[in-house]
């Protein structure tokens, strides 16, 4: 007899609660928007009366919607919470159980062996039966604390269908059209989308009717007036840039993303990518042009020494992660050749773990940004940032990891985890998202830190974990690099493999918080959080990396741009 485990995955329904919890926070965003096109009387068009017409009945129906998400996500989440602290329990029963089955088995022999060596008839073996007795006693008691594990995570589950089933059977919202919100929103998106779109493209039209009379106007008067001409200036550009934002499709990518996520950072984001990638197709081409090519290798270097990995906590690991993330930005450690360091080359490390087990596993660490310029001799630039969220074959970046996992013995088949920050994070989500990668290396995961990554479809059997900074230092911003996805893609930002861990960044960050340094310490701080997510990440997806005796030895490769193949004719 041995008893058995809790099933369940509290990451998968802590991920589909999640993703509840958004949907209500994206429709109570979509009825704020649609009172205020209500409220609004100053503007007069056919466009706008049509929405006005029906903004109030459908703000109403689609804000009964709200709780329904809201009450349906966080009955998951609070389910997925009690799942996982009753496996914890019952794991904990169960190694109570077997350790107690075999002293009993042990205290057993004894006994049987006091009999056979005793020259007595009837000899006393009392002492023997009382520890047998607590044996079974422990065992008894284990497999109670067990059966209360079960009870709890049943009880739990029967709660939260409970609260499930209260709020789908209100009829006041139990309208088929609702069965499918996202179907609404689609059916919905087809005249509030049209006609708000149709509205802002006359406003743009008429913005850069005015915007060229105020440029006119500006050359007239700029004799008379420097600040009037500055004034004017100011107004045509402002007046110009709105109107491209909306003839560009912008807007319309702003609205969307609006919609689907709720987030106006997100969406203002998405609407400037969108209005750059149009207005200037010929840059993106060139960049992609330039990132064409296979990467030089110029060097090799192994580190000395091995780092012990097995005290570290989950937060010291992750910390650890993201300091050989920087140490490949700035290229530490590394007895650089003539003429190289980290803004005319990029290294990418590669760091084997062997495990509690004994087999060997492995830790790349990919660098961020270091180059703002395209062109140059690096390959961790502005280009290949571009080419990694705009362009369909591998960076020069991403071909320089796979070059760098052959040199440093990474065989097909083996286990990898992939870190990097902004960029580093990028190419490593690009990899995970790269069939032939994923099918030829065992991605043990991906940890990523202030990366673009919500547009990139990872496999569901690679678990992710993200972390992002909000609001800087006195200011309003999230870090926006996350933001930076392609909006003709679909958001994955909420599928179950992904755990994002979206906090405020340690004092003294800046405005704009996007700082490796401070990304350091907030995956220490998360990681170190009893019950967090990102403890929890760590617990769940690498133990294999951090057990008792586990250690790594590093090596760095350094790579140079290099030039793309001119075609033989």
């Amino acid at each position: 007899m041995s008893l058995s485990p809790l099933e369940g995955e509290p990451f998968v329904v802590e991920g589909h609660g999640t993703t509840y919890i958004n949907t209500a926070k994206a429709i109570g965003e979509a009825v704020d928007l649609l009172r205020k096109i209500r409220d609004d009387d100053t503007t007069i068009s056919k466009a706008v009366d049509r929405i006005r017409d029906d903004a109030s009945d459908v703000s109403g129906e689609i804000e009964l919607a709200t709780e329904r998400y809201e009450v349906t996500g966080t009955a998951l989440v609070d389910y997925a919470a009690e799942l996982r602290a009753a496996q914890q329990e019952a794991e904990a029963a169960i190694e109570d159980w077997e350790s107690a089955q075999q002293l009993l088995d042990d205290a057993r022999a004894a006994r049987s062996q006091a009999a056979a060596n005793s020259e007595e008839r009837n000899p006393d073996l009392s002492a023997h039966d009382a520890t047998i007795g607590g044996y079974e006693s422990a065992m008894g008691t284990a497999e109670s604390s067990r059966d209360a594990a079960e009870r709890r995570k049943n009880e739990a589950a029967e709660h939260a269908a409970a609260l499930i089933q209260d709020i789908i059977g209100d009829a006041e919202i139990n309208d088929s059209w609702w069965d499918d919100v996202k179907g609404f929103f689609s059916d919905a998106w087809d005249w509030i989308g049209e006609a708000l779109t149709e509205l802002l493209k006359f406003i743009a039209g008429m913005a850069i009717q005015i915007g060229l009379a105020l440029l006119a106007v500006a050359l007239i008067v700029a004799a008379l007036s420097a600040a009037t001409f500055a004034g004017a200036l100011l107004l045509a550009i402002a007046g110009i840039g709105i109107a491209a934002f909306v003839l560009t499709g912008g807007a319309d990518a702003f609205l969307e993303s609006l919609f689907a996520t709720g987030d106006w950072q997100r969406a203002v984001v998405a609407g400037l990518v969108k209005t750059l990638t149009e207005m200037f197709p010929g840059v993106l081409d060139s960049l992609l042009e330039l990132e064409k090519g296979r990467p030089e290798h110029k060097a090799s270097f192994d580190h000395e020494g091995r780092v012990d990995l097995s005290d570290m906590s989950p937060g010291e690991f992750l910390a650890w992660l993201q300091e050989g993330n920087l140490d490949a930005d700035k290229q530490v450690g590394i007895d650089m050749p003539d003429g190289l360091d980290n803004e005319t080359s990029s290294a990418v490390t590669v760091t084997e773990v062997v495990g509690p087990d004994g087999d060997a596993r492995y830790v790349v660490n990919i660098p961020s940004t270091q180059v703002w310029v395209p062109g140059g001799d690096a390959l961790n630039d502005i280009t290949s940032g571009v080419a990694g969220k705009m362009g369909d074959e591998r960076t020069q970046l991403e071909q320089a990891v796979i070059d760098a996992m052959e040199r440093a013995g990474v065989a097909p088949g083996d286990s990898v985890i992939l870190s990097g920050w902004s960029l580093g994070g990028i190419t490593a989500g690009n990899l995970a998202a790269d069939p032939d990668f994923a099918s030829t290396y065992d991605v043990d995961g991906v940890v990523a830190a202030g990366s673009a990554l919500d547009d990139t479809s990872i496999p569901p059997h690679i678990p992710v974990l993200q972390f992002e900074h909000a609001n800087g230092d006195g200011g309003i911003l999230n870090d926006p690099i996350p933001a930076i996805t392609d909006p003709d893609n679909p958001s994955h930002r909420h599928d179950p493999n992904r755990t994002i861990v979206t906090v405020s960044p340690p004092d003294g960050t800046g405005f704009v918080p996007h700082v490796g340094d401070a990304y350091g310490e907030t995956m220490q701080d998360q990681g170190d959080q009893t019950g967090s997510s990102a403890e929890q990440w760590v617990e769940d997806n690498l133990g294999d990396y951090r057990g008792d005796g586990s250690s790594g030895s590093s090596q760095s490769h350094v790579y140079q741009r290099g030039t793309p193949e001119v075609p033989v004719h």
